[in-house]
């Protein structure tokens, strides 16, 4: 003969009942952790980056064609005050995708002139 709990259920169903809470509470916890541990978007940098006359408030991300007029200044030349490592990447298969050719570090500035090519300018995100 099974025992019964003051809720009316057997020792054996309370358990059960029991341990389906615990595991419940558990994956909910375990979630929540991992909500509150992994970062909800990525950020931008912080600063600015003077592409070829153009000025980008906290930049991100890529930044394409940027040799639009090499009649009037050379196809590349940027000035970077954020806190990012950017990059200019040769393009040959897409936007942002190609030989990195230059880095240019918070603080630097670079420039470059080979006619023909595109060029499009890289600004990670954290």
């Amino acid at each position: 003969m099974s025992h019964m709990t003051k809720s009316g259920l057997s020792t054996r169903a309370w358990r059960k009942n029991t341990l389906r809470l615990a595991a419940r509470v558990g994956s909910f916890a375990a979630s929540l952790i991992l909500v509150i541990t992994t970062p909800t978007s990525a950020h931008a940098a912080t600063g600015v980056l003077h592409v070829n006359g153009v000025w980008h408030l906290d930049p991100s991300g890529c930044i394409q064609r940027i040799n639009k007029n090499p009649r009037y200044w050379p196809d590349w030349d940027i000035v970077n005050h954020t806190d990012r490592t950017v990059q200019v990447i040769l393009r040959k298969i897409g936007p942002c995708r190609g030989e990195i050719i230059w880095e240019i570090v918070p603080g630097g500035q670079g420039g470059g002139r080979e006619y023909d090519e595109t060029y499009d300018v890289w600004v990670p995100t954290y």
